[in-house]
């Protein structure tokens, strides 16, 4: 691994000098941390993290090396990642590349030798924010006038405002391994779709087609599923509009609807539900749930920076879920139809998997039964 110094320039000034390691390219991108001890894999193949920089606070990333049965797409999406320490070679049975040639073949940027906890700690004062990762030769005032203009950019129109393929899915059957005999039907919108979720739908006998967001609401119902699941995805979701307008056509055609995270935003949208973006965001595998019915806490992934305002409730939906660190919403259910949404990844990828029968499965069983 050849290393040479490298930084970070933030938004307020501030520069942090750590040693670069991964794709040798500048990259903006906003800034957020994420806590997870393990599944880096996971979380950098994640769609949700497109243009961001992950911080991650746990100091040894990449130590364990990298198998592309982790990935959770077919590429990585986010602008760069920030680690204290650098990647060690790896000790594992499964591995098939070391991280270093991973972020290389990704073309993505890794800078190390940060301390990572003075930045997370700035970024839970200050919320997120935009940085620079300089790795090749720029003016420091050329960098700092690149990311007031990028910042500026994101203000007045959202990165991901227009639609924009974030998944390889698009018109896929995915089908389970029982051909034939599959229980349910599922239509999944894939806004930017974990394969974890596929798998859980798969292992729980589905039948999968895989449609894009933009997709028409006749090419939903002429599918005729029995039950729809629209799917994580990156951004702010107040920017998918035409999305928006998409399911609130399909909500009128009485088919059970199941939000994961963006799409647990965009349901509650489309029933009248209000957004707020939070400080810092949740990002890692570590995040306590409760569910209100009977009081349990679920251990959960999340990765968002946005949630439904528990201020701005429609009357039609009640809270299902509730965060433990901030009390912000983590579920819902309509009151007259099955229409479920949950904040976290239900299906764990990375992270706990409690939650799965919770959500995925109660829902499948409630289809079942209807």
């Amino acid at each position: 691994m050849k290393l040479k110094p490298s930084y970070l320039i933030l938004e307020t000034g501030e520069i942090y000098t750590g040693v670069g390691y991964g794709a040798n390219t500048n990259t903006i991108g906003e800034l957020v941390f994420n806590t997870s001890m393990t599944g880096y894999q996971e979380v950098i193949t994640d769609p949700s993290y497109k243009g961001q920089i992950i911080i991650f606070t746990y100091p040894h990333i990449g130590n364990i090396g990298t198998c592309n049965y982790d990935n959770e797409s077919e590429q990585t999406w986010l602008k760069a990642i920030i680690t204290r320490e650098l990647p060690t070679n790896p000790s594992n049975w499964r591995n098939e590349k070391s991280f270093e040639k991973y972020l290389l073949d990704n073309k993505l940027s890794g800078l190390a030798k940060i301390d990572t906890r003075k930045l997370t700690k700035k970024i839970r004062n200050s919320g997120n924010l935009i940085g620079m990762v300089v790795k090749d030769k720029i003016e420091e005032k050329e960098a700092y006038k690149q990311i007031i203009e990028y910042k500026d950019n994101l203000d007045r129109k959202s990165l991901f405002s227009s639609y924009e393929r974030v998944s390889p899915l698009l018109n896929n059957n995915y089908y389970s391994d029982n051909k034939g005999t599959e229980l349910f039907h599922v239509a999944v919108i894939d806004f930017g779709c974990k394969i974890s979720i596929l798998n859980v739908l798969r292992e729980s006998n589905c039948r999968i087609s895989v449609l894009n967001y933009d997709c028409l609401p006749s090419q939903i119902t002429d599918l005729q599923p029995d039950a729809i699941i629209l799917s994580n995805g990156p951004g702010n979701p107040l920017s998918y509009s035409g999305a928006i307008d998409l399911i609130k056509e399909i909500i009128k055609e009485q088919i059970p609807i199941l939000g994961i995270c963006l799409g647990h935003q965009l349901l509650g949208i489309a029933l009248g539900a209000k957004i707020q973006k939070l400080q810092f965001g949740h990002h890692g595998i570590n995040h306590p749930v409760k569910d209100l019915a009977t009081n349990k806490v679920f251990i959960t992934s999340q990765n968002h920076n946005y949630v439904i305002n528990k201020m701005k409730l429609p009357s039609t939906i009640d809270v299902t879920h509730l965060s433990l660190f901030d009390q912000t919403i983590q579920g819902f259910i309509h009151k007259n139809s099955l229409l479920v949404g949950f904040q976290g990844h239900a299906e764990g990828g990375p992270g706990p998997i409690d939650i799965q029968s919770n959500i995925i499965a109660k829902f499948l069983n409630s289809v079942f039964t209807t």
